[in-house]
């Protein structure tokens, strides 16, 4: 039977560049009623003013429209719920969720997972739903919620918190995969998994109808989605603070080029071991073609 009402329920646990994103869009489709869990100056703006979403134009430094707003969205206090915590939002009888996307820091995902988990709906199709950069957090979400209670998503976009109460995102679309990642007892899924919690998949899909056509279930599985970036950020990152330059150079000189790609073959070499990257050489040569772009 399902648990989910006429109107899913989703929680953003934390609404900087990734939250803020995702949920202003998905209030602003009113697929979904959202939750958002902020803290500080820019929690007290979003509940005395709203949030703001603005697209700025282009990264090219030759782009005519660089620095441009080409997009605003405005949403007045009331589109969605604010609360500090989970423990204030219980206290002042919010309603269950079906779902609470984590929007925090790696290092907080156990413990916003933990919170996230007195606002679920009973059943056994309600989760909370990872975005992090890394490997690392469907397993620390696995450790405070369960093994069944875990969707792994990742989120490729460039958007970040501007001021108390205002998301700036760069004009490239974001994108938004998810997917199952563990079976009950706890073992990584491979692939598309057949799940019997394939409801909780539909919704989640169904509420998110408002960020790009791109988003959506991961289509060779929620691990390949999260390797794939992972062998980009964990190292595009690191690399560019040694070297102290943007990935442009870092892709354009042939000397930083070499490293950068000895360091992907790296990630990539323990995500085929893992069982969820094919040939190293293959995708990594296919994320350095999609970062030349």
């Amino acid at each position: 039977p399902t648990i989910f009402s006429a109107m899913t329920r989703i929680c953003i646990f934390g609404a900087g560049g990734v939250g803020g994103w995702l949920g202003a869009r998905i209030a602003q489709s009113k697929a979904a009623e959202v939750v958002f869990i902020a803290r500080g100056e820019h929690g007290a703006a979003m509940r005395d003013r709203g949030l703001r979403l603005r697209v700025l134009g282009g990264n090219d430094t030759a782009d005519a429209t660089k620095g441009r707003s080409l997009d605003f969205l405005e949403l007045r206090p009331g589109a969605f719920e604010v609360y500090t915590s989970a423990e204030e939002a219980l206290a002042e009888g919010a309603k269950p969720v079906d779902f609470a996307i984590l929007g925090v820091k790696t290092w907080q995902v156990r413990d916003a997972a933990l919170a996230a988990k007195s606002l679920l709906a009973p059943g056994h199709e309600s989760c909370v739903v990872t975005t992090q950069n890394g490997i690392e957090a469907p397993s620390s979400a696995m450790e405070a919620v369960g093994p069944s209670k875990v969707l792994g998503g990742t989120c490729k976009v460039n958007a970040y918190l501007a001021e108390p109460g205002l998301v700036e995102m760069a004009q490239e679309a974001g994108t938004f995969e998810f997917g199952e990642v563990y079976d009950d007892s706890g073992v990584e899924v491979m692939g598309q998994a057949k799940s019997s919690r394939t409801q909780r998949l539909a919704a989640v899909c169904s509420a998110c109808k408002g960020l790009t056509k791109a988003s959506g279930v991961a289509i060779s599985g929620a691990w390949a989605s999260i390797w794939e970036k992972g062998i980009s950020m964990c190292c595009v990152g690191p690399w560019g603070a040694v070297c102290r330059a943007p990935h442009s150079q870092l892709l354009g000189i042939p000397e930083t080029r070499r490293v950068l790609r000895q360091l992907m073959l790296e990630v990539a070499a323990c995500g085929n071991k893992a069982g969820h990257v094919g040939t190293p050489e293959v995708a990594v040569d296919a994320v350095l073609a999609r970062l030349d772009k």
